[in-house]
């Protein structure tokens, strides 16, 4: 074979790299994985070594190519469209967050290969390889932001419970093979308050319906069919939940005191609450949040609203308005570069330790409340040390109190923590939310949770 290979040289092969990804990387993560897998064996002839590295620069296809890396530098390219190029420990991070091995999924000729998937509580992000039928010619999407899905759809994937899966948008990344049959993208899922956890450990199906291409300059095409993936094994939850007792500041636009009532971060995304007061008529009045994380090379990231809603609290109309929001970061962040937060002139301290949730068992938590003649049942509640999530049903809206939802923390000293209603309201049949403690709750005292007069456990 050698003596075929001597002199032969053809230039008709062209081997592109992946998109983003320069020739000079594919060398460098090959001769890693080289090192990394190596044992001791004989030494080969020049021949048989030149023989190998050609074999294995043929071998190497662009879709091969992509197996040599983890999720940091497989989106590496999206984020330096949306920020910056991210550096080594950013993509340590998306290595520790992230999957690469999801399998590809087909219908009706169309290809959507996940080639990477990163999430956190509130936001997914899947770096999608898109082939059309040898012969179609894509349009060229250059590197716009666009929809792409026609519908899309979230279950359970062992309830079949439909989930609420928030705002979707697809950003396109460079195509280096234009005119071809092939794109490629990063599809996000960007989350609400009362949206998918998608490190919560249970598994999920995430389904596209018809795709739809869009070039700015014309041309559209729809690509029919029906793509399903099976999306768990995400890590577990990174989260950091800051204490805000006591955070508040002027809110000189609206001329109104803010208060902080939740702020929690994860490496892609955070969670808030905030309220202010109202008088009757200015229910409409928004006063932004203002949160900014200084890390402690003096970087800073600023934030003042987000994808998500008001609610009118306890009081009602007229009283407390509560803002909940979720915030996507342009880019992942390393939580263990954060130094404090500021809320205007308010500084916050990190806790020591991550966010520790208790699930409770609600099976079977169905209370008579004979005083407000209705039927409740906690259908969810989990809690850590300064907030609580729930979710009720009833038969009868009057037999809900919003200023004691009849849940109550017992401690180990019969001692009581009861909760109003937060940010939850009064829809058709049920009402959910987050409340927040007016002092941090010590976890290891909880011994049990009342829900009116049924004991719950917790799991």
């Amino acid at each position: 074979m050698t003596d075929l290979l001597d002199g032969w040289e053809d230039g008709s092969v062209e081997l592109l790299p992946p998109a983003g990804m320069s020739p000079e990387r594919i060398k460098e993560k090959t001769m890693e994985k080289i090192r990394q897998t190596k044992r001791p064996r004989r030494r080969m002839g020049v021949r048989l070594l030149a023989c190998a590295a050609l074999a294995a620069v043929f071998t190497v296809s662009a879709m091969a190519a992509y197996h040599l890396w983890g999720p940091g530098e497989l989106f590496d390219p999206f984020f330096t469209l949306e920020s910056a190029p991210l550096d080594g420990g950013q993509k340590e991070l998306l290595d520790q967050i992230g999957v690469t091995d999801l399998p590809p999924v087909t219908s009706n000729g169309v290809t959507l290969t996940p080639l990477a998937a990163v999430a956190d509580e509130h936001t997914l992000y899947l770096r999608l390889r898109l082939e059309a039928p040898e012969g179609t010619v894509l349009p060229d999407m250059e590197e716009q932001e666009s929809h792409i899905a026609h519908d899309v759809e979230l279950v359970d994937a062992d309830t079949g419970e439909r989930l609420n899966w928030g705002m979707q948008k697809a950003r396109f990344l460079s195509d280096d093979t234009p005119g071809d049959n092939t794109l490629e993208l990063v599809f996000m899922l960007l989350g609400s308050p009362r949206g998918v956890n998608w490190i919560d450990g249970t598994s999920k199906i995430l389904t596209i319906y018809d795709l739809g291409l869009y070039p700015d300059d014309g041309g559209d095409m729809r690509l029919e069919g029906e793509w399903s993936f099976s999306l768990d094994g995400f890590y577990p939850s990174k989260a950091v939940e800051v204490n805000p007792i006591g955070a508040t500041r002027w809110d000189e636009r609206t001329e109104r005191m803010v208060t902080l009532e939740g702020l929690t971060l994860s490496p892609l995304s955070a969670s808030f609450t905030t309220s202010y007061p109202t008088w009757g008529d200015e229910r409409g009045i928004f006063a932004l949040a203002e949160i900014e994380l200084v890390f402690q090379d003096g970087s800073t990231v600023s934030f003042d609203c987000g994808s998500g809603n008001t609610s009118q609290g306890p009081d009602g109309e007229g009283g407390v308005v509560y803002f909940t929001g979720v915030y996507s970061f342009d880019a992942p962040l390393d939580l263990t570069q954060l130094d404090h937060i500021q809320f205007g002139e308010y500084r916050l301290e990190l806790p020591d330790a991550p966010r520790q949730t208790v699930e409770v068992d609600t099976a079977g938590a169905v209370w008579h409340d004979e005083a407000g003649q209705g039927t409740l049942t906690l259908e969810r509640l989990s809690f850590s040390s300064l907030s609580l999530d729930y979710r009720i049903t009833y038969d009868n809206m009057e037999a809900v109190d919003l200023y004691d939802l009849g849940i109550y923390l017992v401690l180990d000293d019969g001692s009581r923590v009861s909760v109003d209603c937060g940010t939850g309201f009064l829809t058709s049949g049920y009402i959910q939310g987050t409340t927040y403690f007016d002092a941090p709750v010590p976890l290891e005292r909880v011994d049990h949770v009342l829900f009116g007069d049924i004991r719950v456990e917790l799991k």
